[in-house]
């Protein structure tokens, strides 16, 4: 079956007019006298109407982005290569003692201030952002060889066009795997159970 719409012309003609036009008559067969007929809307309908027009509906259905599903894979790092040391220097002067100090060295370049060298100001700041951001960057490391060891981790996921299962990577599983875990295997993502060979 095909699209079928209706659309109104919305022409109506005045109930009462002043001009002195005839209105539409018609004869009855019966009777010698004349009968008005009413004026109606009139209607034109279309008949399989293809999808072609633009509307702005059928425009946000065509043009709409799929949705991407995130990865499987882990990271609970904080820091990369490029924003470390911003991030870090950052993060660090969120802490009202490195503010303090800052200020310190701010006040010894102003000659009437000035009680210590410029030179020595500079110490204790540097000293406790270098020890700060070893630190940082330590547990960083750790952090990301965790997460390396956990997403190298193998499972066995289910192969359409082997139609048998195949050792996978936990990063690279994707949404809609078919992911069989054996006894005493730690679960590799969110999965809902559709079988178990257990009774209970």
């Amino acid at each position: 079956m095909g699209n079928c719409t209706a659309v109104p012309t919305f022409r109506r003609t005045p109930e009462n007019s002043n001009n002195n036009t005839c209105p539409t008559t018609i004869s009855s067969i019966t009777q010698n006298t004349s009968s008005h007929l009413p004026k109606r809307e009139t209607y034109v309908v279309h008949h399989n109407l293809p999808s072609s027009p633009e509307s702005q509906l059928w425009i946000a259905i065509k043009n709409r982005r799929r949705y991407k599903y995130k990865t499987n894979r882990i990271k609970t790092t904080r820091y990369n290569l490029i924003t470390f040391l911003p991030k870090n220097l950052f993060e660090q002067f969120h802490r009202i003692a490195n503010i303090y100090f800052a200020v310190l060295i701010g006040l010894n370049w102003v000659p009437i201030i000035n009680a210590i060298s410029k030179q020595v100001a500079f110490i204790p700041l540097t000293v406790i952002l270098t020890i700060t951001a070893i630190k940082d960057l330590v547990e960083d490391l750790k952090r990301w060889r965790s997460d390396s060891k956990i997403n190298k981790q193998m499972t066995e996921v289910y192969d359409k066009a082997s139609k048998s299962f195949i050792e996978c990577k936990w990063e690279d599983l994707n949404v809609g795997n078919v992911v069989r875990v054996r006894a005493d295997q730690v679960v590799p993502a969110d999965i809902l159970l559709l079988a178990s060979s257990s009774c209970e």
